[in-house]
């Protein structure tokens, strides 16, 4: 009995191990996975980065105003002698473009910071898709997906807000999720990150106003009261300082013109009736449904606007949309807030211009679309082996890497009609290349004018912002303006000196500026001229009457 004592006694005293934290499950499909990620990112990003700047002139004016921040001028375009304060861009990018500033205001330093910003979503994409109850390898694989993804990271090297935003709000729902709603505190620490996120991605683009119908929706369907009046008090209170400057400042909401007018770039039609809103709405309906839902979620996938979607653009458009629909059907937590996410921002998109085509503007849902197609894929495949007696199929979801594969496979250079087919060479190859002749000689004009102009000129063209940074000099638009007399009274007005007439394939230099040059011989004289194609710098000579 002694023995048997002394033996129970002995083992139940726990004899000590050495535990390492590799060996710890949670561990290491959080910290394997996620260095996974970091070793992909920077092959791909080292693989795609373009030092040039972009010619979209959007990151142009973003430039600008970051710039004028950081020089402590105020919130205007660096480009404008008038100084005239700006209200179109929110100023959330370029006060991080500011901030950024304050190191380097080299573009290739900041094109390097929206780099950091995409790591720094795919690491919070990734934390995101397990709070929301899918299985690690749904958001290792949906985050492979978003880093090969051709418009995640093509616009993670450009001066354009769309990854910033896309950060901020992916970092607004993980504090959202870390919320404790049942004993909930207005001043934690969560929270106020929660609502200053929240906010902060509004200011970024205005369309994250969708975000906050997201999150109100999802806090009255769980009976919230208090929190959702809270947010959507703070929310306001927040925005209230940028609203309120473009008020006493009498700058109107750019964004209203646009939903009311029928086309913004060519005002001599008016504003829209009920019937050019359904039309406008159903358009969007199919476009986003046969082209841009399917390009942005494979790349690969060629887009022609100019014809007619065909049943198979139709079949995978609406495949893609049921499998996002049952995999928020399916989703165990937050589907409140998905929808209402989902649903808002899309709800808004179908109110958008037709003719402001392109998945720039669905950048910030494509890791939730991503997220619910894998994980509807992957419940599809736990029923299928349900029933077959089979072991959890998670791991079949590995079977679409070879897809990602094709991103990147070998690039036959003579093959045009490959040009969209191999999404991450194509930015490769568009970083190597130099700028297209049109724009080449654009930028040659500006850098003319850089030398023989006067500091005070004013130059009058299409995309005045980025014709600023090549020339160095005031720019300013011409005016969208039929009449010729009013046209040149307009530039009168401006102090415009010189006019840029190029080839860079918008209509309204054709359309406006181009026959009053002509007509007008003598009130504008040619200063300079580049061939192939033709583009010239020319002298605007005031009528004297």
């Amino acid at each position: 009995m002694k023995k048997s004592t002394k033996s129970s006694k002995k083992t139940s005293k726990p004899s000590p191990q050495k535990v390492s934290p590799i060996s710890n499950q949670s561990t290491w499909k959080t910290y394997l996975p996620l260095l996974l990620l970091l070793i992909c990112f920077v092959a791909v990003y080292s693989y795609i980065f373009d030092s040039k700047l972009s010619l979209n002139g959007d990151n142009a004016s973003y430039y600008l105003l970051g710039k004028s921040l950081s020089k402590g001028l105020g919130y205007n375009l660096y480009n404008d002698i008038w100084e005239r304060p700006h209200g179109h861009f929110p100023p959330g990018y370029p006060i991080l473009l500011a901030a950024a500033m304050i190191f380097s205001k080299k573009i290739i330093f900041l094109k390097i910071v929206n780099g950091l910003f995409l790591l720094a979503s795919l690491i919070l994409c990734f934390q995101i898709f397990k709070k929301l109850g899918w299985s690690w390898q749904v958001a290792l694989i949906g985050n492979l997906f978003l880093l090969m993804n051709y418009h995640v990271v093509g616009f993670s090297t450009v001066l354009m807000s769309e990854v910033p935003f896309l950060f901020f709000s992916l970092l607004s729902f993980y504090w959202l999720l870390k919320i404790d709603i049942q004993n909930f505190r207005w001043h934690s620490k969560s929270y106020l990150y929660f609502l200053f996120s929240l906010s902060f991605a509004f200011h970024i683009r205005t369309i994250g106003v969708a975000l906050l119908a997201g999150t109100i929706l999802y806090l009255l369907i769980e009976r919230k009261w208090k929190i959702a009046g809270l947010t959507f008090s703070g929310f306001v209170l927040l925005a209230i300082p940028w609203i309120l400057r473009g008020k006493l400042l009498g700058l109107s909401s750019s964004y209203h013109s646009v939903l009311f007018q029928v086309n913004t770039y060519r005002p001599e039609l008016g504003t829209m009736g009920w019937g050019d809103l359904v039309t406008r709405i159903t358009k969007n309906v199919v476009r986003y449904c046969t082209n841009e839902i399917p390009s942005s979620l494979f790349p690969f996938i060629e887009v022609n606007y100019k014809v007619s979607p065909d049943a198979q653009a139709w079949c995978l458009g609406l495949s893609l949309i049921l499998l996002i629909l049952f995999g928020l059907y399916k989703s165990p937590k937050y589907r409140m807030l998905l929808l209402g996410y989902l649903g808002g921002t899309m709800g808004i998109l179908l109110l958008w211009p037709e003719y402001w085509f392109g998945t720039r503007f669905i950048v910030v849902v494509l890791p939730f679309m991503v997220g619910l197609i894998l994980f509807a894929i992957s419940t599809l495949l736990n029923l299928i082996g349900q029933r077959l007696k089979l072991p959890k199929a998670h791991w079949l979801l590995f079977l679409v890497l070879p897809l990602l594969s094709s991103y990147i496979r070998p690039y036959e250079e003579n093959q045009d009609r490959d040009w969209q087919s191999f999404p991450l060479k194509r930015l490769h190859l568009k970083a190597k290349q130099e700028q297209p002749p049109r724009w080449k000689n654009y930028k040659l004009v500006g850098e003319y004018c850089k030398k023989h102009l006067k500091n005070s000129d004013i130059i009058a063209c299409r995309k005045p912002q980025l014709f600023h940074i090549f020339s160095d000099r005031y720019t300013a638009s011409f005016p969208n303006e039929l009449d010729h007399k009013a046209f040149m009274d307009n530039l009168v007005r401006q102090k415009v000196s010189y006019v840029i007439v190029e080839q860079l394939g918008f209509s309204s230099t054709g359309r406006y500026l181009v026959p009053v040059v002509q007509q007008n011989p003598k009130n504008f004289k040619i200063v300079y001229h580049l061939k192939n194609p033709d583009t010239y710098l020319v002298k605007f000579i005031p009528p004297t009457n």
